[in-house]
């Protein structure tokens, strides 16, 4: 059995790395199928990124900003239909998309990610 060490490696990457050969190898697995990136850490966590389905995911979010940590966002209290209103007005900006992160393993919503153009917002000013 070939001795195995893990290093860190840029961008947080992780690859293993064989004493006897000094080859490396990743240790995520990446792929694209159509509209859904898959990041799988084989043995650790699998999951799906895709984009934000306001009709199929809205219950989901609204779920967690009712919650202590969805304070965040400050939308604790507020309506389904308002904070729907506030995404929809959102993903309508060309500077805005957001995806929901899907455990692979269960199929269950696992966190938000949203990409923007930081000059076409708010946080522009600050850079």
């Amino acid at each position: 059995m070939t001795a195995q060490r893990l290093i860190p490696h840029r961008n947080e990457e992780v690859f293993r790395v064989t004493e006897l050969s000094g080859r490396k190898e990743s240790l995520v697995k990446t792929e694209s199928r159509g509209d859904v990136f898959i990041v799988d850490y084989p043995g650790i966590v699998c999951f799906e990124i895709r984009k934000l389905d306001l009709d199929r995911d809205i219950e989901t979010l609204h779920d967690w900003f009712l919650r202590d940590k969805g304070l965040y966002w400050g939308l604790q209290g507020k309506p389904l239909a308002e904070v729907r209103g506030i995404y929809a007005k959102t993903l309508e900006k060309d500077s805005h998309e957001m995806f929901i992160g899907v455990l692979s393993s269960s199929g269950s919503p696992a966190f938000l990610l949203e990409r923007y153009q930081p000059t076409k917002v708010m946080l522009g000013s600050y850079y």
